[in-house]
């Protein structure tokens, strides 16, 4: 019955996560993970004059919708849990629709050991499936969302939070491009990922690692200046040490 109770709980998430944030949280995650496809034929105005109808396909994704839209409001109630729903989203999303490793490679940020995984983003993270598909569209919400705070605490969080998820490269390369935007603040919480060998090197994000580093090096300290400077002399085939400059 999913078609008929999950968009009726999506058009009351204002009201119900005032009350309870966690169970929104959870509406999220179950609403995203479940697909109905069914073309039957449902009612939207039981008239004898202008009859309208809809099929269960639809009703179902009228409640993700209203709930794409809802999530900026949800950041500014609850961004952990709203962040917490949205990665899963995105990693379930990723392995549904497009080609994921099933292993990580390692990426540590400061002192969490994390992972990436390869899901060649770099294709099709900024195409036309990016303005369309919901989970990416939240994902563009959260980068806006992340951008424009200046709660060093809650942008160290939310950083943090990511990490600990192990996502898709897809979300490494939102907090790239949130940190080359705004090194003073996002670009802070990340500096780790600038020395960071997988971050570096790896085919979905080695482009916008690239742009931060350029970001971010004036803001670094000297000691983590020479990190990324031993981090890229690391990599086989790098330029000699006398003809690094980013």
């Amino acid at each position: 019955y999913g078609y008929r109770t999950f968009p009726t709980l999506a058009r009351q998430a204002p009201i119900l996560a005032v009350a309870d944030a966690t169970f929104i949280r959870d509406l999220y995650i179950a609403g995203f993970k479940h697909h109905d496809q069914s073309g039957e034929k449902t009612t939207m105005l039981d008239s004898q004059i202008l009859p309208m109808s809809s099929n269960r396909k639809q009703d179902y994704e009228m409640g993700l919708w209203q709930l794409s839209e809802y999530l900026p409001k949800f950041l500014d109630l609850a961004p952990r849990l709203a962040l917490d729903a949205l990665l899963k989203i995105t990693t379930d999303y990723t392995k549904t629709h497009h080609k994921v490793t099933e292993e990580a490679v390692p990426v540590r940020l400061d002192d969490i050991q994390s992972g990436l995984l390869r899901d060649h983003s770099s294709i099709w993270g900024g195409g036309s499936s990016a303005h369309h598909d919901d989970p990416l569209k939240m994902l563009h919400v959260f980068q806006n969302h992340l951008e424009k705070l200046t709660d060093s605490v809650l942008i160290r969080d939310l950083v943090r939070d990511t990490a600990a998820h192990q996502p898709p490269a897809v979300v490494w390369r939102l907090l790239l491009m949130a940190g080359t935007k705004h090194p003073e603040t996002v670009g802070r919480e990340i500096r780790f990922l600038a020395w960071d060998r997988s971050i570096l090197i790896e085919g979905d994000t080695t482009r916008p690692a690239g742009e931060f580093l350029r970001a971010i090096f004036p803001v670094l300290s000297q000691g983590e200046r020479g990190y990324v400077e031993n981090a890229i002399l690391g990599i086989p085939g790098s330029v000699p040490s006398e003809k690094l400059a980013i």
